[in-house]
């Protein structure tokens, strides 16, 4: 047992499974470099444009003494906490929204939908309870829905 051996394989073999092995590595790391310029390319076009930060990177050097590096590092995790809140915000307001949806059965177009959306998001960035503001988007919806319907029967 101890001393047999597997069969040899032929070289071609070796050299044809070697080939696979190197094509779908070559592969793979091409796939993944697509993938990463991809996302880097949605992160540089969600990134704020330096002039959108200068004015508060300028005020945090003139009245807080800060050195610029530091303000911008600042600017930065600022910004980057904003967008994070307001991402939190959109997918909170497109949940109630397909929420109360699905619950009255209602089916609206994707541009009233979209429309819908953003005065709920206007609403929620003034203040306003989401849920009293998604019930009252979707009466008048509806309401206007029964307008329409109306007339055209």
């Amino acid at each position: 047992i101890f001393g047999e051996q597997a069969p040899p394989v032929p070289d071609g073999e070796v050299d044809k499974a070697a080939r696979d092995v190197v094509e779908a590595w070559s592969l793979a790391k091409a796939v993944v470099s697509r993938l990463i310029a991809t996302e880097a390319e949605k992160l540089q076009a969600e990134l704020p444009a330096a002039q959108d930060l200068l004015p508060q990177i300028m005020a945090s050097v003139r009245q807080g003494g800060v050195e610029v590096n530091a303000a911008a590092g600042q600017a930065i995790q600022e910004w980057s906490e904003e967008r994070l809140t307001a991402r939190r915000r959109d997918a909170l307001v497109s949940s109630a929204l397909s929420e109360a949806l699905s619950k009255r059965r209602l089916r609206l177009p994707d541009a009233a939908t979209r429309k819908i959306r953003a005065a709920l998001l206007a609403a929620v960035a003034r203040g306003d309870h989401l849920e009293a503001a998604v019930a009252a988007a979707l009466d008048e919806a509806e309401a206007r829905q029964g307008r329409r319907g109306g007339a055209q029967t």
